[in-house]
């Protein structure tokens, strides 16, 4: 629920350049690495596909093969560049959004979109409450508090185990 995808997109890219270096810190113990890239960079990724996958349902709404060869294309380009970029999740998160995409009209069958992200944690199994009890409203709160808390949490964990390995 957004009214400039774009603009959330650009957002989205903003926040997920100015959380690397807290990631790379936390996760690799140097200002920039490129072994893996942080989770905002894959829901960008994950974003994108849906901009992708939405053009081409207005653009094919006539016919359903060319519409399910789009959203085949859109899938597959989405997992292409979040594996080129080396993302969390690679192509488990593209197919995970592809699917709450795909199904958001049916409760029970959007949590299909949960079965890609078990392959990576079993934890995920714990969205299926919320997932199932969404009802499709934007929540309360501040849109730009996990935006902050992301990378302020890895700052943390750094600043923790720098301390812990100076003792």
């Amino acid at each position: 629920h957004t009214r400039s995808p774009l603009k959330y997109a650009l957002r989205l890219g903003i926040f997920a350049l100015l959380s690397e270096a807290p990631y790379d810190l936390a996760h690799f113990g140097k200002f920039c690495d490129f072994k893996l890239q942080n989770v905002m960079f894959t829901l960008l990724v994950c974003l994108l596909t849906l901009i992708a996958m939405d053009f081409a349902r207005k653009r094919f709404s006539g016919g359903k093969p060319k519409t399910a060869a789009a959203y085949i294309l859109c899938w597959a380009a989405g997992c292409g560049l979040v594996y080129l970029i080396k993302a969390e999740y690679v192509f488990l998160a593209v197919t995970s959004v592809s699917l709450f995409y795909l199904l958001r009209q049916n409760r029970f069958f959007r949590l299909s979109g949960v079965a890609p992200l078990i392959f990576a944690s079993p934890w995920a199994l714990l969205s299926a409450a919320p997932i199932l009890l969404y009802n499709g409203e934007r929540g309360t709160g501040s849109k730009y508090f996990f935006y902050i808390f992301y990378p302020a949490h890895y700052l943390a964990i750094w600043a923790i185990a720098k301390y812990f390995a100076s003792l």
